[in-house]
């Protein structure tokens, strides 16, 4: 049970990490909640908090706002190889985009004006 804040470092393992500004790598448990959680090699269940941000956070029941990577599962994310709703990036996989998002190139084509005159 680390509770607190300003947990600073690397390989911190364990269950119930509870607290702000948990900064480091290999961050590997169950229960992280809090905010500011910034690092590469989040892995664990039950990561809750704001401003999750780095590469390869794996998991389960990852929820909170401005999650930001690679290789994101959940909603609310941006960056690329994503699964969920309401994703921003490339390789998305899930809920179907907004209508004003999906026109495609050729129906901008359809509906710009005629152009071009009948030869005499």
């Amino acid at each position: 049970m680390q509770t607190g804040a300003n947990q600073t470092g690397a390989q911190q393992t364990g269950a119930q990490q509870t607290g702000a500004n948990q900064t480091g790598a290999n961050q590997t448990g169950a229960n992280q909640t809090g905010a500011n959680q910034t690092g590469a090699n989040q892995t664990g269940a039950q990561q809750t908090g704001a401003n999750q941000t780095g590469a390869n956070q794996t998991g389960a029941n990852q929820t909170g706002a401005n999650q930001t990577g690679a290789q994101q599962t959940g909603a609310n994310q941006t960056g690329a190889n994503q699964t969920g709703a309401n994703q921003t990036g490339a390789n998305q996989t899930g809920a179907k985009p907004r209508p004003s998002d999906s026109r495609s190139a050729v129906m901008d084509q359809l509906q710009a004006p005629i152009t071009e005159v009948a030869e005499s």
